[in-house]
């Protein structure tokens, strides 16, 4: 009978854990194995399943070997207005091709090195990745940067100061001037090219203003070897 006052008691029953009980040690639930998750399995090897990528070198990054050797690397002359314009046509040609058939050719009245360094000049400013293989590029309408061994490399040139920057060189010859270590750091300096290293690189321009960004195949025939 429930004294006044009191709220009725009501009985729980304890649920508790199975413990085993290990000797000298508390005691500590069973936890039985679930397996009842899903086990996915594959034999498929690691190495197939993963996608397989050709991940191509830019072009700035390879050897001037290897980029002559891709067939891949293709030009069309008459787009890119390569001079003189009555040699080339439509059709695609390979950067090696134009290397081993333009560029290293003796120079003659269709491979004269005005054209050469103009043609040059041409690519680098359409394609700038090029310029680590060939080596010239427009700082200004006027200068000129010559990378040394890489434009001697293009055009054949076994002795690179001799060939191209001595008196009777390509550029001297065709009154081509080379600016001073002064002139070149104030030239570096303004277009933010860095430090100016006259064992690997110069700067030239033409000294009759001739030769000249947008300059046309025509006006090329000005610019001569100076004793002609």
């Amino acid at each position: 009978m429930l004294q006044p006052g009191f709220a009725p008691v009501l009985q729980s029953t304890m649920i508790a854990p199975q413990f085993q009980q290990a000797i000298n040690q508390s005691a500590y639930p069973i936890f039985l194995q679930d397996n009842s998750f899903i086990q996915l399995m594959s034999t498929k090897q690691f190495s197939e399943s993963m996608p397989m990528f050709n991940l191509q070198i830019p072009v700035a990054n390879r050897s001037f070997d290897q980029v002559c050797a891709d067939s891949s690397l293709t030009f069309c002359p008459s787009q890119l207005g390569l001079i003189p314009s009555s040699i080339w046509s439509s059709d695609i040609i390979s950067f090696g091709s134009l290397v081993q058939n333009f560029f290293r050719r003796r120079n003659s009245s269709a491979s004269k090195f005005p054209y050469k360094l103009f043609n040059a000049l041409r690519i680098t400013e359409v394609q700038p990745e090029y310029f680590p293989h060939i080596g010239v590029k427009w700082v200004d309408d006027n200068i000129i940067w010559v990378n040394r061994e890489a434009f001697a490399s293009l055009i054949g040139v076994k002795t690179i100061e001799g060939g191209l920057f001595h008196q009777q060189g390509n550029f001297p010859s065709h009154r081509f001037i080379e600016l001073s270590y002064e002139e070149s750091e104030a030239v570096a300096a303004l277009h933010k090219l860095g430090h100016v290293d006259l064992s690997h690189m110069r700067m030239v321009r033409h000294s009759g203003g001739v030769f000249k960004r947008g300059c046309t195949e025509s006006d090329l025939e000005k610019c001569k070897w100076k004793d002609a």
